[in-house]
């Protein structure tokens, strides 16, 4: 997956956005590559940790993500439609 949406990355691309962990068959995604590459092209990076917050660890000013948001009720344990968006100050 990394390889295919890294080739369709241009000068003209504006966002990125990655699920951290697939809903569908559990893949995670390398965000350490994801956001090298994307950032060599001047692109901001878009995190989707819905299925990941509260399982796996994501140190997002290490890795230099823009944008993350999750929702509290998978392993979070929240309740339904509690959410967050983590938006990186320039």
């Amino acid at each position: 997956m990394i390889l295919k949406l890294i080739s369709v990355i241009t000068d003209n691309t504006f966002l990125v956005s990655v699920p951290h962990v697939s809903f569908y068959n559990g893949a995670i995604s390398n965000l350490e590559d994801i956001v090298h590459q994307t950032k060599e092209k001047d692109s901001y990076i878009f995190v989707d940790a819905y299925q990941s917050a509260g399982q796996i660890d994501i140190d997002v000013k290490k890795i230099n993500i823009d944008f993350l948001a999750a929702g509290m009720q998978k392993y979070l344990l929240g309740i339904p439609g509690i959410a967050f968006c983590m938006l990186k100050r320039k």
